[in-house]
């Protein structure tokens, strides 16, 4: 990996940003910038330059695309809350799975999606995400509410077989 996307991680994933890890990430960085070492023929400067403003036009689209399914995702799960607990219809055993589906989505929309839209934006912005607690605790919750929707829908499907 270049030295523009890498990131030191320790062993369990929990990105690792110390001093000596963004100065070696900097280091590595600017050999490529050094005037010492001329750039191999067809990597000169316009085409780096033309390769990081396509990174970045894609780093944008992204995190427009992201953005645009995080509102969705929490304007259709605020829906389906709302629909069941205010239709007298929607009393079922099933639809109480359903709204707790739609809390487990508003909750992982909320607490655990704007985390990842931020480093994906750009991931040298933001370094006070990775403090180890923060990132332990947005790991938990994501992992939280992704069991939730796994076993609400489990419990579904088994409510639909008996």
């Amino acid at each position: 990996m270049d030295g523009w996307t890498r990131a030191a991680t320790v062993g369990d994933g929990a990105v690792n940003f110390t001093a000596a890890h963004l100065w070696l990430d900097l280091l590595n960085a600017s050999d490529r910038w050094d005037s010492s070492n001329p750039p191999a023929e067809g990597t000169g400067l316009e085409e780096q330059q033309e390769r990081l403003i396509r990174e970045q036009a894609y780093r944008d689209f992204t995190t427009t695309v992201q953005v645009l399914i995080l509102i969705g995702s929490l304007l259709s799960n605020a829906t389906v809350l709302w629909c069941t607990c205010y239709t007298s219809v929607f009393k079922s055993v099933t639809n109480r799975f359903i709204k707790n589906l739609a809390c487990s989505g508003i909750c992982a929309g909320l607490v655990c999606v704007p985390f990842d839209v931020a480093l994906g934006a750009s991931p040298r912005c933001c370094l006070w995400l990775h403090t180890l607690v923060l990132c332990k605790v947005v790991k938990f919750l994501h992992k939280l509410f992704c069991s939730v929707t796994v076993l609400s829908f489990s419990a579904i499907a088994l409510d639909r077989y008996i």
